[in-house]
């Protein structure tokens, strides 16, 4: 029987393993993305019941309660992390999603400070800006490994001098500057993570599909989440 050859393979095995490395890939990133939208989807909703509740007015009562409100958001999403490398899909999920909830919180002190108009703009912009480094994250055969050294690089330097400018400098001109590296930065990180993204689903068991899938969407709500405050800082319009 005739044989066509592939790089050293015949027709037959590697189309088998290239259908089930694509198949796996398409699971792997369509439920990143319907993890990542639902986690959005938590958010605003919390960001609804706490502008409508007397959680907002807990929160605003004292600066400690915003600080307790953020170290939750570190803790409950390094829990996350844990729980997603050991392949825990229940537990990674419940953390996901109190994530998500805890973060709405937070941002709904952003609703006080900036026009309801002007998020809702802002927020458009950076759905359509992360949609366009994702799609390149996902199509592009280019290394992008480079883009996420510097990528890791600018974001330690921003938080540095983030730190640097609310205990020390405090300088508006500096913050801005601040943000517009911060948004270059966490641009180039969503078409970087979504690639290794899809280079992960491509030699991960089936088992691990939705924890990869979670742990994924994780990585790109925080890329999304970062843009959208960023471009708040930087054109967002302020009551």
């Amino acid at each position: 029987m005739e044989q066509n050859n592939y790089n050293g393979y015949d027709s037959q095995t590697y189309t088998g393993a290239d259908l089930d490395r694509e198949d796996r890939i398409q699971r792997v990133m369509s439920r990143t993305f319907l993890f990542m939208f639902g986690a959005l989807l938590l958010s605003v909703a919390s960001v609804y019941v706490t502008l409508n509740t007397s959680l907002l007015d807990m929160i605003l009562s004292s600066r400690n309660s915003l600080f307790i409100l953020l170290i939750a958001e570190l803790v409950v999403v390094m829990a996350a992390n844990s729980t997603l490398r050991k392949n825990l899909v229940g537990p990674s999920a419940l953390l996901f999603a109190a994530y998500s909830i805890i973060n709405g919180m937070t941002l709904s002190v952003v609703f006080l400070v900036y026009d309801l108009g002007s998020v809702f703009s802002i927020f458009l912009m950076a759905a359509v800006i992360f949609g366009v480094m994702a799609i390149f994250g996902m199509v592009t055969r280019k290394d992008l490994s480079s883009l996420g050294t510097i990528g890791m690089m600018g974001l330690i330097g921003i938080i540095v001098m983030g730190i640097a400018n609310v205990f020390f400098i405090k300088s508006d001109s500096l913050g801005l500057g601040i943000a517009a590296v911060g948004l270059a930065v966490f641009i180039g990180l969503t078409a970087y993570d979504t690639k290794k993204i899809k280079d992960m689903a491509a030699y991960e068991s089936e088992s691990s599909v939705t924890t990869l899938a979670m742990f994924g969407a994780l990585i790109l709500y925080l890329d999304f989440i970062n843009i959208f405050l960023k471009l708040l800082r930087l054109f967002g319009k302020k009551n």
